[in-house]
């Protein structure tokens, strides 16, 4: 792997530990969409498959998709009361800026990003560039790129969902996947047989042998 200067991190999953909090809400507003609530047996199977395949299966059209992420993403202040940094990550990250250039890229919303950095005193990142859809982040990362002048050579993408890994296969960019977030190991692994990081601890801990 070419030596990084800046990293790119996913925001959900990555950085947040946002996992519960997204099926809470999504549960609060599927009866509107005439959408079935998610149940953890649910969960325990939609895990092992795609994001398509899993929409698919419980029902989910691709139509749907825009109003469900206004809907979710509009509740603010339950995302912040109920949502919190991965153990370390805050001072994983602080630590990581000290060799890196740090940048967020998230399908979440920018202003509920900058919120949760700002109530968790995370002061490292030179920008955040976020839109929220649920595919499509390879223009998001291409748009980063462009706009920060950044050769996509000396950047590394840090994300913990198969269409992360897509995204960047799509444009390119070298990822990090890590499995402490959304998408389980064994199906990271099914697309991507390089290293995969368990542990925001191991992320470290990789990162800081190749600063």
């Amino acid at each position: 792997m070419t030596h990084k200067t800046t990293l790119i991190f996913d925001f959900d999953g990555t950085i947040a530990n946002t996992f519960d909090v997204m099926i809470e809400l999504f549960n609060s507003i599927s009866l509107k969409h005439h959408i079935k609530p998610i149940t953890k047996e649910l969960l325990n199977i939609y895990l092992d498959m795609p994001l398509r395949k899993r929409m698919k299966a419980h029902g989910v059209k691709l139509r749907q998709v825009p109003f469900l992420l206004k809907d979710a993403y509009s509740n603010h202040e339950t995302f912040l009361q109920k949502a919190s940094p991965f153990e370390n990550i805050k001072e994983i990250l602080a630590s990581l800026s000290e060799s890196y250039n740090l940048h967020i890229a998230s399908s979440n919303k920018k202003d509920l990003i900058l919120s949760f950095l700002k109530t968790h005193d995370i002061h490292v990142f030179k920008k955040v560039y976020a839109k929220p859809t649920l595919f499509g982040k390879d223009k998001l990362l291409l748009s980063l790129l462009k706009k920060e002048k950044l050769w996509i050579e000396e950047v590394l993408y840090i994300g913990d969902e198969l269409r992360d890994i897509e995204s960047c296969q799509k444009i390119g960019m070298d990822i990090l996947p890590v499995s402490y977030g959304y998408d389980k190991e064994a199906l990271l692994k099914k697309h991507y047989q390089q290293v995969i990081m368990s542990t925001p601890l191991e992320l470290y801990n990789y990162l800081k042998k190749e600063a």
